[in-house]
């Protein structure tokens, strides 16, 4: 019983950290409450909110730096989240490319700001 509280509280927690992270339905965009609502279910082996951290820290945001070692960890700690209830490398590939294409997209969303400033 008290195991299936705690997967409740983590998808809610998720829920509201995608809220806050994405916006709409009235709420504004705020990443320290995506980032405190995802640590939340990160804390519990929530592999989702992991892989949301890595994504908010290989981006930057707000007071959160940018820090691809961080986000490489949280990468990683979702991948073998997710190992440890599957058998399927799938899921740690998909991560893998994530983390690599957001520090791409993050890289040339950088490159482009430079060029348009000279």
């Amino acid at each position: 019983h008290i195991s299936s509280h705690s997967g409740s509280m983590s998808i809610l927690q998720i829920g509201l950290g995608q809220l806050y992270y994405q916006g709409g339905r009235g709420v504004e965009v705020d990443h320290e409450l995506a980032f405190y609502y995802f640590s939340k279910a990160s804390a519990g082996g929530n592999p989702t909110a992991d892989a949301y951290l890595g994504k908010i820290y290989a981006e930057g945001s707000g007071s959160i730096d940018q820090d691809y070692a961080a986000a490489y960890e949280y990468f990683t700690k979702a991948a073998e989240e997710v190992g440890k209830h599957t058998s399927s490398s799938k899921r740690f590939v998909s991560l893998k490319l994530l983390f690599e294409e957001t520090i791409f997209t993050v890289e040339i969303t950088k490159y482009n700001s430079l060029l348009q400033a000279h």
